[in-house]
């Protein structure tokens, strides 16, 4: 029996009315074989909001950070749960960093896409760093192709 391949094609684009107020960030992550097979490939976006003046950061920090550490969780853990440790340790971090931080606060939303398998885990996320509130999970589905 064959195995028919999964092949995705992406662009990124944002449009902003205001170039200077721009706090959204988005990466895309297909890793290499071994890593593919084991973790998936992943499309991440975060939006936060404007008025913040440590908005943008929050939203780079939640994106490359949601990368770098779910390709590095064991190839053991599902998606889910990969996914919500890394937040989980994402957001500790934030909110001992925001400690120090006057000018706002690390407030994002965040949406990733995980490619594993016959699977696609859609999930969304708001995540609150500077209120100690913790990974607030809003939305969790599961897609099998």
């Amino acid at each position: 029996m064959s195995h028919a391949q999964l092949l995705i094609s992406y662009g990124q684009a944002f449009v902003a009315p205001d170039r200077r107020l721009h706090r959204s960030s988005m990466s895309v992550r297909f890793p290499e074989a071994p890593l593919l097979r084991a973790k998936g490939g992943c499309a991440v976006i975060s939006d936060s909001i404007s008025r913040n003046t440590m908005a943008k950061q929050a939203g780079d920090i939640s994106v490359r950070g949601f990368l770098a550490d779910y390709f590095s969780t064991p190839d053991h853990w599902d998606v889910k749960t990969s996914a919500t440790r890394v937040l989980r340790a994402l957001n500790s971090w934030c909110y001992s960093q925001s400690q120090h931080v006057k000018e706002g606060s690390f407030v994002s939303s965040m949406s990733a896409m995980v490619f594993r398998g016959r699977e696609a885990h859609l999930s969304t996320w708001v995540i609150r760093w500077c209120f100690g509130c913790g990974v607030r999970s809003l939305n969790s589905s599961v897609v099998t192709m």
